[in-house]
């Protein structure tokens, strides 16, 4: 009885952990998501999502908990401004639809976009005003979306 105990607890804590997404880096202010499956009609303003990307170099992408398979990292980011929205960027401010989302750093070579974003393109950014995202790297493709994410804490 007790061997049948632990091998269901054990597939229930598997399946629940399977769910769960953890950030170890301050680019975004929450560190546990919950995992939904991507559904392309969730992907809205300011809707935390995972990408599989090789646009994003950092230290944490070196670990094995980062790395996908194919030597791409595991990233959150949200999403500032999504496809069909108008980006603007003024000196190092961005805004989508009028409204400020970001401000890049002086200084540093900034992504630059006055207009309406593409179909099957996202400006992700991060929370933390040293965020590596799309204020550095330009646009993220829908492929690289792998999941929408909801904040625990």
């Amino acid at each position: 009885m007790a061997i049948i105990i632990l091998v269901i607890s054990s597939i229930f804590f598997k399946a629940l952990f399977s769910k769960i997404t953890l950030v170890k880096t301050p680019s975004v202010k929450y560190h546990f998501f919950w995992t939904n499956p991507l559904k392309k009609e969730m992907i809205t303003k300011n809707q935390y999502i995972r990408i599989i990307t090789d646009k994003i170099k950092s230290d944490l992408c070196n670990q094995d908990h980062a790395k996908t398979n194919n030597g791409k990292c595991l990233v959150v980011k949200r999403v500032g401004c999504p496809s069909g929205s108008h980006l603007m960027q003024q000196g190092p401010d961005y805004y989508c639809d009028g409204e400020k989302i970001s401000q890049g750093l002086e200084g540093k070579k900034l992504f630059k976009f006055n207009g309406i974003i593409p179909a099957g393109k996202y400006f992700l950014i991060g929370d933390h005003k040293y965020s590596y995202d799309s204020k550095v790297v330009g646009f993220f493709n829908e492929e690289e979306i792998n999941a929408t994410l909801v904040p625990l804490f």
